[in-house]
């Protein structure tokens, strides 16, 4: 039984080591039989060029082989693993496992490339005492280019995975939450064709197995995700119109084919498929866009084929088309939709940004109360807007939208509520000061970030007109325009909010000829480029001036500010450190702390 074991694994060995050695000369077998070594059998190394030496040496993977004896082989080829090999292959790296199938006749080579994030997705399924697990095995190729193919790619995965092997992975769907989420990438490397073409490049791809890579702005290396192996669509864009009689409703399309379906999409809304298989059914299925008009548009479109039962994609004409709702169920819900957009346009909610689509049936009928309320100048009645009856004449109200609030004013009238928009009133309210006096305010002056970031119709460029009208009457109102956009910068790096931003810039704009008591001489400058900072590289003048005040700066402040912008963690440091505590607690107040607090995170 001994020597039957030795030999079977030694023709499992001979049948890779002579495979890659006949087919693919820019990599080296370094495989034994009988091997001593725990867990693996060897490894394969991997060259730039066919000469063999150790500056073109690439890197190597490591490989594990079985011999299995078949006396009639399986459509599908699975392999028994003990539970603590697979640990100890997740804490190495990865590796790839080879099982030979080995009849009279032939010998048919499996593998599974068990990377750090296979491992992990296989162990995370296991039961508590479970000592072994069934992996499943795909054909190993027999052509140069797949084979350098599967052993290239799986090295790459190997080496950015193997310092997550103790990390929990998650799938994409959580890092694209991630406020930092900026991109994804695949190893996507092609043998071969210098300039594959695309058909090239995706059967490359969709020939092994693929993992889905995040890069984030505050991580300076790639985060394998959980998700595994992730397959390409042939793509392919269609400039030709897509119409209903003679009218057209979108200008172009696109279609993605893989093996088992064509899709034809267009208007971010419509999905034709056909399913290749033996009867060649086919769906069309439509998804509401998220932005209005984008629906407006969509709902025409089904109008449009409720009538005529059939549309063109290019030259092709699809008949018997149609949709499982009515016509008039079709007119209300676009009446709904244009009542929406010039709601919003009124309440100054940027309408590009709305995401029609992801309204609860509550939020719907919230936005028509508001569009009678606002839009139409109606007074609400009582039983039809819910709220406590303790107040005399006026009273701050929050209405739900998805996850955001519409912040209204309302106040009773005779027979209901008359509903107001809080930041589209050409009004200001006084504040008590501590020596009795009253001082005008404007509503933005109370909001803190949070609050810029929950409430959907703050009137942004309302924002800039309203200080500086008020300005002109009330000269110390500058103090509290200087707040916020203090409270606007904190929460621009919240949310990223590019209406934000935009208002920071215009009111910083605007502070920068105004008298302004106690600040030092370069609080206006280092207030515009810290600004700068957030959404361009400062020019070298810019740096200049900080690198003058690194120099001469009398206010410890100014030279904090200098070192941040500056990209300076250890200059920054030790500034924010010699600060007294009042100072410090200051400091941790002002909007240029979340980019101190960022530099400290990356260095």
């Amino acid at each position: 039984m001994q020597a039957s074991t030795i030999r079977i694994e030694q023709m499992a060995v001979n049948a890779i080591r002579d495979l890659i050695t006949d087919t693919c000369p820019l990599l080296i077998a370094n495989i034994t039989s009988n091997d001593k070594t725990p867990f693996i059998d060897g490894y394969i190394a991997i060259y730039k060029t066919k000469e063999i030496k150790n500056e073109n040496s690439i890197g190597k993977v490591q490989v594990q082989i079985k011999g299995k004896t078949c006396a009639k082989f399986p459509t599908i080829y699975t392999y028994q693993i003990k539970v603590n090999n697979l640990r100890h292959y997740l804490l190495n790296g990865g590796v790839i496992y080879f099982v030979v199938a080995i009849s009279k006749q032939q010998k048919v080579i499996c593998y599974s490339p068990l990377s750090v994030v296979k491992i992990q997705n296989i162990l995370s399924s296991i039961e508590d005492n479970q000592k072994t697990v069934s992996i499943r095995l795909s054909k190993f190729p027999t052509e140069e280019n797949k084979i350098m193919d599967v052993v290239r790619n799986f090295y790459e995965d190997s080496r950015k995975q193997h310092s997550f092997a103790k990390e929990e992975t998650h799938p994409l769907e959580y890092w694209q939450k991630n406020p930092n989420f900026q991109n994804l990438s695949i190893n996507a490397i092609c043998y071969g064709n210098k300039q594959p073409s695309q058909m090239e490049l995706i059967e490359s791809v969709n020939s092994h197995e693929n993992y889905i890579y995040v890069k984030l702005d505050n991580c300076p290396i790639p985060i394998p995700v959980s998700n595994e192996n992730i397959k390409l669509g042939l793509f392919k864009e269609g400039k030709e119109p897509v119409t209903v009689g003679s009218k057209i409703y979108y200008d172009n399309f696109r279609i993605i084919r893989d093996e088992k379906a064509i899709q034809v999409q267009f208007g971010d809304a419509f999905v034709y498929t056909m399913h290749l298989n033996k009867t060649h059914d086919s769906e069309f299925i439509y998804n509401c866009p998220a932005q209005i008009d984008k629906a407006v548009r969509a709902i025409a479109f089904i109008k449009a084929i409720k009538i005529e039962k059939q549309f063109k994609i290019g030259e092709v004409l699809l008949n018997n088309m149609d949709f499982d709702v009515t016509y008039e169920e079709l007119e209300q819900q676009e009446n709904q939709l244009r009542n929406i957009a010039n709601l919003l346009t009124i309440l100054h909610i940027d309408i590009e940004n709305f995401k029609y689509n992801e309204l609860s049936q509550h939020d719907l009928n919230n936005l028509q109360l508001l569009h009678r309320a606002i839009v139409k100048n109606e007074i609400i009645k009582e039983t039809e807007f819910r709220l406590r009856d303790d107040f005399e004449n006026s009273v701050l109200c929050d209405i739900k939208i998805n996850d955001k609030i519409i912040q209204v004013l309302v106040t009773k009238e005779a027979g209901g509520y008359k509903i107001e928009d809080k930041y589209n009133l050409n009004k200001i309210f006084f504040l008590e000061k501590t020596d009795g006096n009253f001082e005008p305010a404007t509503p933005y002056y109370l909001l803190t970030a949070e609050n810029y970031n929950q409430i959907l119709n703050v009137n942004y460029q309302g924002i800039i007109e309203t200080y500086k009208e008020l300005y002109e009457k009330y000269p110390p109102i500058i103090n509290q325009a200087i707040f916020v956009l203090n409270t606007i910068l904190i929460a621009f790096d919240q949310s990223k909010n590019i209406n934000l931003l935009r208002t920071a810039i215009g009111l910083n704009e605007w502070l920068q000829d105004k008298e302004i008591e106690d600040i030092s001489p370069n609080a206006k400058k280092l207030s515009t480029l810290e600004i700068a900072y957030r959404h361009r590289e400062l020019t070298k003048i810019e740096r200049k001036f900080l690198y003058n005040i690194v120099a001469e700066a009398q206010e410890p402040l100014d030279l904090l500010y200098a070192y941040i912008l500056l990209g300076d963690i250890n200059g920054a440091n030790d500034t924010f450190n010699d600060l007294c505590d009042d100072c410090k607690n200051y400091f941790k107040h002002q909007s240029i702390y979340y980019l101190f607090e960022n530099m400290r995170m990356k260095s």
